[in-house]
């Protein structure tokens, strides 16, 4: 039943731990804002498992971040394709010789290197890092990918051959039914609804309560599938809507563009997971969702009860092994004569078309494709706290997504002027909460950048970070365990660059971004001299504001 493509060399690729291989995440599974891009191997909740190329080739670029992959290793075959590895503690020795010139060539912690084809060479089975816990994962495992190496795509890692146990189908834990217009009638109601489903064997659903439907009507579910030895709901690989016997709809999440993958949002109903985290996967497509995962009808999956009988409704939930659960239910079509309007709808902001709304005080710009669809623009003002420069704009609703980033401008008061270069703008979430969202001072506004609605307001930051030293014994003027350890916060707008010296001289602080910690690891390549020394470390924020801390110790 599963779309297995059978195009991909299956013997190529050797596993990249030793230990057996049980997944945290798997690919295409739903993430915030992006389908998940490769496998994520559990490691016991430990960090520095051997992790081993897993096909002869040459390292082509380290990305060393605090956010994201954390420390990252691609590696390009000879095959065509690139495998990756995040979150990595450390490199190997080699590309961490490698990786440590560069840092200091560029004074950055924060690189992203591209070694000249056959610079670092590795072989099938090397020893080429140790796993971790870097950047953006919240919790000790091995991130994997494989890539087109011309397209850059990634490619669902099951097609090469790597084996994970599983003969468990996926569960089936909610259905939605949803109207698509005026006249489209669930149980005599124009309001989706959300259905609990009821298990009737291993693995078959269906509904506690029958279900009338008339006029246009779509479908969604919530479906996560477990593999052996684990108990993470991850996700689904496939999925197919039917009514009778016509297949409407199929999904299967075979490979995507890392810009595709923001359609995530089109993919899932976005209201529904911004009200209570519940993640329904639609069986029909929006109009401006250009994700490529879909096989459907010439109606996108929507479907029209029009007659007085009874039809069958079956959806299909399949892993990559085949492994299957099946949702069916039978409803009664009821044929309502349609209400017929004229009205126009005002304020219509259209998905494929630009979109402007202005007033004296406010300014909001969509290019084409911001939307996924055409959306009522609602908008209101409120006043604000006296810790705001302007009122609060209420620009639709976070329950609206947003693909491409709009521009939104907004009039601060006149007494902010003083200092232009410190407004920013900030979104306020239902508890009151400010949080920053960048820009600038331009022509009389504040200006920024957004992938989000809500509600929006100018602030002014004129406060500097915060350092403080965490390991300093001041009796001896010493930093203990061979270290100098920070700790770094900020206010409002956020760290924009930080830098430390000892003498003068430009060392490497390591950012945990997590911990909001900075640590220089003592090198005695640099502190040659035993004695008193001087370490230095300035901090500025996205607004400019500055802090610097100075510290004498003895080495």
């Amino acid at each position: 039943m599963a779309q297995n493509n059978t195009n991909y060399p299956k013997g190529d690729f050797i596993n990249p731990m030793d230990i057996p291989l049980s997944l945290a995440g798997n690919f295409g599974e739903l993430r915030s804002n992006h389908f998940h891009s490769g496998f994520d191997f559990r490691t016991n909740g430990e960090e520095g498992y051997l992790v081993k190329a897993v096909a002869d080739g040459y390292v082509s670029r380290i990305k060393v971040s605090a956010y994201g992959y954390g420390n990252a290793l691609y590696i390009t075959h000879k095959n065509g394709y690139v495998s990756v590895y995040g979150h990595l503690q450390r490199y190997d020795s080699i590309v961490s010789n490698y990786v440590f010139k560069k840092q200091y060539e560029l004074e950055s912690f924060e690189v992203d290197l591209f070694p000249q084809k056959n610079e670092i060479v590795v072989k099938q089975g090397q020893l080429v890092a140790l796993s971790g816990n870097t950047g953006g994962s919240e919790g000790p495992h091995l991130h994997f990918e494989i890539r087109d190496q011309k397209t850059e795509e990634i490619i669902n890692p099951y097609y090469f051959g790597f084996d994970i146990e599983d003969t468990i189908p996926p569960s089936i834990e909610g259905i939605a039914v949803y109207p698509i217009d005026q006249n489209s009638k669930i149980n005599g109601s124009n309001h989706t609804k959300y259905y609990d489903v009821k298990k009737v064997g291993k693995n078959s659903y269906t509904l506690k309560e029958a279900i009338s439907l008339s006029g246009n009507i779509a479908f969604g579910l919530i479906t996560y599938d477990i593999e052996n030895g684990s108990a993470n709901k991850n996700g689904t690989y496939s999925y197919n809507l039917k009514i009778d016997s016509n297949q409407l709809f199929n999904y299967a999440c075979n490979r995507f563009a890392f810009d595709q993958t923001r359609y995530i949002n089109a993919h899932i109903d976005y209201a529904k997971m911004k009200k209570n985290k519940d993640r329904y996967q639609r069986c029909f497509v929006l109009p401006g969702n250009k994700i490529k995962h879909y096989k459907t009808d010439e109606r996108n999956g929507i479907f029209e009860f029009n007659d007085t009988l009874n039809h069958t409704i079956t959806i299909n939930a399949i892993d990559f092994k085949n492994n299957y659960s099946v949702f069916e239910v039978k409803c009664k079509s009821a044929n309502i004569k349609p209400i017929l309007s004229n009205q126009k709808v005002k304020d219509l902001f259209q998905y494929n078309k630009t979109n402007q709304f202005n007033k004296e005080d406010v300014k909001v710009e969509l290019p084409t494709n911001c939307l996924y669809q055409d959306v009522v623009f609602k908008y209101t003002k409120s006043a604000g706290s006296s810790k705001l420069l302007s009122d609060i704009h209420h620009i639709l609703n976070d329950e609206t997504p947003v693909n491409q980033a709009y521009s939104l401008s907004i009039k601060p008061k006149v007494k902010a002027l003083k200092q232009k270069d410190k407004l920013l703008v900030v979104s306020i979430d239902d508890e009151g909460h400010a949080l920053s969202e960048g820009g600038a001072y331009e022509n009389g506004f504040v200006v920024t950048k957004l992938r989000s609605f809500g509600n929006f307001a100018v602030m002014l930051d004129t406060t500097a970070p915060v350092v403080k030293i965490m390991n300093y014994n001041k009796e001896k003027s010493i930093f203990t365990h061979d270290k100098i350890a920070l700790k770094m916060t900020d206010n409002l707008s956020g760290i924009k660059s930080y830098r430390g010296t000892i003498d003068g001289i430009w060392v490497l602080l390591q950012h945990d971004n997590k911990e909001k910690t900075l640590t220089y690891y003592f090198d005695e390549k640099l502190l040659k001299n035993e004695g008193e020394h001087i370490f230095e470390v300035t901090i500025i924020d996205k607004k400019g504001n500055l802090k610097n801390l100075t510290t004498k110790f003895n080495y």
